[in-house]
């Protein structure tokens, strides 16, 4: 998601740096949607300082919609601003990442929970529709399909979720950031086939309807997530992973074949 068509005032004018559509009147948040995508491909790595006058240049628009478009990742957690340090991308230690995610587990299981026994039809249906996009991975699936997946799936075990403020929470939380600055390492985490059977283990989960099953699927899910995303950034093999309840037996039921 690059450049391409940049229009100057009225008259027209392209420059091309790549494939999106740039206008005037949205240069600052065609510019965030740029440096989010430089931050997600790997172009701009966790600390590493944004240039505005390089970005302004490559771009081919002035500073000031590049430094709205820097305030607009500061909100959104990917950039950090600091006086004399200037703005760069944000960095999560391994145990932040660890801990972020653990929270997330907590949050999304309490609103599926939640929210499950309410599903109607067209709800059913959707989520039925998620797990078979799920079903339908292939073992040569890349790294932005699988991400794909992964985002319908969550959002749509959330969508009946009464609760907008643990909904925002759960979907705004730093575990979200932490892929998104991470994509590449997050993209090496499981194989296809992993990731295939850890969503369906949620989905069978989530049939039963129990609260109590549910929650600590979606926390078991996203708690290994966070544990190996630490490990491949140097944290502690030592963190808590697996059923931290002890009480896995409670789990078995979701190995049966969906």
């Amino acid at each position: 998601m690059v450049l391409q068509n940049f229009w100057c005032c009225a008259l027209v004018k392209e420059t091309r740096t790549g494939d999106m559509e740039f206008k005037k009147s949205t240069y600052s948040s065609q510019a965030a949607e740029y440096v989010s995508e430089m931050i997600r491909s790997g172009r701009l790595r966790p600390g590493q300082p944004i240039r505005e006058c390089m970005l302004s240049e490559e771009l081919g628009i002035s500073r000031a919609p590049i430094r709205e478009a820097l305030l607009l990742l500061v909100e959104k957690g990917l950039v950090c601003s600091e006086p004399h340090r200037g703005k760069y991308v944000r960095s999560l230690s391994p145990k932040e990442i660890f801990d972020s995610y653990m929270v997330a587990g907590i949050l999304e299981g309490a609103g599926v929970a939640l929210s499950a026994l309410l599903w109607k039809k067209d709800q059913e249906k959707a989520f039925e529709g998620a797990v078979d996009l799920v079903e339908r991975i292939r073992p040569d699936a890349d790294a932005d399909l699988l991400a794909t997946v992964d985002e319908k799936f969550h959002i749509t075990l959330l969508a009946a979720c009464p609760n907008e403020h643990l909904v925002s929470l759960a979907r705004h939380s730093s575990a979200s950031i932490a892929k998104f600055l991470y994509y590449r390492e997050w993209g090496r985490l499981f194989t296809p086939e992993q990731y295939r059977a850890r969503h369906l283990e949620v989905a069978r989960a989530v049939r039963t309807k129990e609260p109590y099953v549910i929650e600590e699927a979606l926390r078991r899910h996203y708690t290994e997530t966070g544990r190996l995303l630490s490990l491949s950034l140097g944290g502690d093999a030592a963190v808590p992973h697996g059923d931290p309840s002890g009480k896995e037996k409670r789990a078995k039921k979701l190995k049966e074949p969906l």
